[in-house]
C-alpha cells in the first residue's frame, strides 16, 4: 500500500479509504505525481537528475515561489481552490 504522508498527518486515514484505494495510490508513479500536484514537493525520478527535475516540475507549474506554483496546496492558500476533502 502506497499513501500519502501528509495527507494522512492532515485528514487521517480510515480502514475503509485503504480497502476502496480512495486515498491509496496504486504504483510508486502515481504517488509521486500526487506529491508533486498536490503538495509541490518535486520528486526525482530513477535515472533523473535533479536539473531534469526541476524542468520537468516547472513545466507542470510546479515552483518555489507559492504565490506562482500550481499546485492544489498552493492555489488553496491563495484562495484559488476551495479545499474538498
Amino acid at each position: 500500500m502506497r499513501a500519502c504522508k501528509i495527507c494522512i498527518m492532515k485528514f487521517g486515514l480510515k480502514g475503509s479509504e485503504i480497502e476502496s484505494k480512495t486515498k491509496t495510490f496504486e504504483t510508486d508513479e502515481d504517488l509521486f505525481e500526487h506529491m508533486e500536484n498536490v503538495h509541490g514537493i518535486p520528486v526525482m525520478r530513477k535515472d533523473e537528475s535533479e536539473e531534469d527535475c526541476q524542468k520537468r516540475c516547472e513545466a507542470k507549474g510546479i515552483v518555489s515561489d507559492r504565490s506562482r506554483c500550481q499546485c492544489v496546496e498552493c492555489k488553496m492558500l491563495r484562495k484559488e481552490l476551495v479545499e474538498v476533502k
